[in-house]
């Protein structure tokens, strides 16, 4: 079984990474709602993180070691002909756009959040 692990960007462009939270139309102790990331000690704290930035853990490490999480910008060193791209999962297919024998022969680059221009793509966040 793999691990549930997400991520996620805070308001000061900090990531975190843990369990995820959404608290919309809920009524919480603290007030807030919106998503958040429990803190690595698992403690009763958690980080407010902003919903576009969440990426979840695909279970696949890259040929590094790296975790690779939704939301990656991936390249494969040996076949320079094909783009990087974005890893995804796929509703259609109900998996993650890339397998675990794709994942240990790429890189990952960079991520949607802070390097979108690696797709030929600008985001303003």
């Amino acid at each position: 079984m793999r691990e549930i692990k997400y991520r996620g960007m805070d308001i000061n462009n900090n990531w975190h990474y843990g369990l995820l939270a959404h608290t919309e139309n809920k009524k919480v102790a603290c007030g807030d709602i919106g998503y958040f990331i429990s803190n690595k000690a698992g403690c009763a704290f958690a980080y407010q993180i902003r919903p576009e930035t969440v990426g979840q853990y695909t279970g696949i490490y890259d040929r590094c070691g790296n975790k690779i999480f939704e939301g990656d910008i991936i390249k494969y060193p040996s076949r320079p002909n094909v783009k990087p791209f974005e890893v995804k999962w796929s509703l259609f297919g109900a998996c993650w756009n890339i397998s675990k024998e794709e994942g240990q022969n790429s890189d990952i680059i960079g991520n949607v959040t802070d390097n979108p221009e690696l797709l030929g793509v600008k985001y303003e966040i």
